[in-house]
């Protein structure tokens, strides 16, 4: 079964991920078959709406997400600090997870 890499990120920032006040600083992301980096796809900091736009377009593309076959690596940064990353579960599909910065307790 293949995934579409646009769909599936942009379902991911549809959610509480990427709030209307938290945009996207920058992001990099890597495609691999078979343990060869075979693309890459980058956002950089100070982007532009058309830079912004290219990231997106370059990433309609379909791959069918096994570990060690087909897959996607990667980091998108958010102006708040927090951040998506590619994540692995049982060495044979990755997914995208989202981290936030946990607060720091009164007592520190």
């Amino acid at each position: 079964m293949t995934t579409n890499a646009l769909s599936e990120l942009t379902y991911i920032l549809s959610g509480d991920v990427a709030k209307e006040e938290n945009q996207i600083l920058c992001a990099y992301i890597a495609k691999y078959k078979i343990d060869e980096q075979v693309g890459e796809f980058i956002l950089k900091k100070g982007y532009s709406k058309e830079d912004y736009n290219k990231f997106f377009t370059s990433l309609n593309f379909e791959y069918v997400n096994k570990w060690k076959r087909d897959y996607l690596t990667g980091t998108v940064w958010f102006t708040d600090g927090s951040w998506l990353s590619r994540s692995v579960r049982d060495n044979n599909e990755t997914f995208w997870e989202y981290h936030k910065m946990p607060e720091i307790p009164e007592f520190l």
